[in-house]
């Protein structure tokens, strides 16, 4: 697997509207191999850096990353791929940080939402989010607050505080929980579920009030497991299917268990 995500004629490098997701997940995927021992260092630590300079030659001018069209959850998740690769030796751009964390919080409105779409460069005021912005971006607030936490941009109660909105409105994104589409209403569907959710408990992984993680650790762990199919797997939206989600939600219950006190 890690020789197959290290040879770049495997990515469609043509396709600049999914690429991001190639680029960030092999990225972290090679940046665990190379932390957990010295001969994945010595074989893998190239390919590492060669997927990090990948991922940041597709930053937007404005310092948002996309797929489609910029949005927060994909500058997280690049923001986040990259930070696991600092952490296994590989070389940033701090500028190209320092710009996507800027692009990020941009994006994040007064009562602490992001949009589903980046907003301009120079709208001037978050005064129009009010709190009914919460419910609709709940599901990535986590992975969008902890994309700005992870490279100092954010704090521990905000991080808190995402989490906490993601957990009051679990119910809108587990209504799209198998559905192909964006639901009619907070615009969920069953492609965000396991995204969410993993980014959910790895969010969970860095909060610092342990009696409140501990009792959101076992909250998350039961969400999970209250939906596994009659054999054992676990689905999404149909458009996914069967391996991504059981594989999603093994991860997911892994990061809980590194996580339990």
């Amino acid at each position: 697997a890690a020789n197959f995500c290290s040879d770049r004629k495997h990515l469609n490098l043509d396709d600049r509207d999914e690429i991001l997701w190639a680029q960030a997940y092999r990225i972290r995927f090679l940046a665990k191999l190379v932390a957990s021992d010295p001969e994945f260092r010595r074989t893998y630590q190239t390919a590492l850096q060669t997927a990090v300079a990948d991922l940041e030659s597709i930053q937007t001018r404005r310092g948002a990353w996309y797929h489609e069209y910029a949005n927060s959850f994909v500058t997280a998740t690049a923001l986040s791929a990259l930070k696991c690769a600092a952490n296994a030796g590989a070389s940033v751009d701090q500028a190209k940080i320092q710009k996507g964390r800027a692009a990020l919080a941009n994006d994040r409105f007064a009562s602490g939402a992001f949009p589903y779409f980046s907003r301009e460069k120079n709208r001037s005021s978050n005064a129009d989010s009010g709190e009914k912005k919460i419910p609709e971006s709940s599901g990535r607030m986590p992975l969008c607050e902890l994309g700005l936490w992870l490279w100092g941009g954010s704090t521990d109660e905000r991080l808190q505080f995402a989490l906490q909105s993601a957990f009051e409105n679990h119910p809108y994104l587990a209504a799209g929980y198998k559905y192909d589409n964006h639901t009619s209403t907070m615009a969920s569907g069953g492609f965000f579920f396991w995204y969410d959710m993993r980014r959910r408990a790895e969010a969970l992984s860095y909060l610092k009030d342990e009696a409140q993680q501990a009792a959101w650790v076992q909250q998350h762990r039961r969400l999970v497991l209250a939906l596994p199919e009659l054999d054992g797997c676990f689905v999404d939206s149909h458009e996914l299917g069967r391996c991504y989600g059981t594989a999603m939600a093994l991860l997911t219950l892994a990061l809980l268990d590194q996580t339990d006190p």
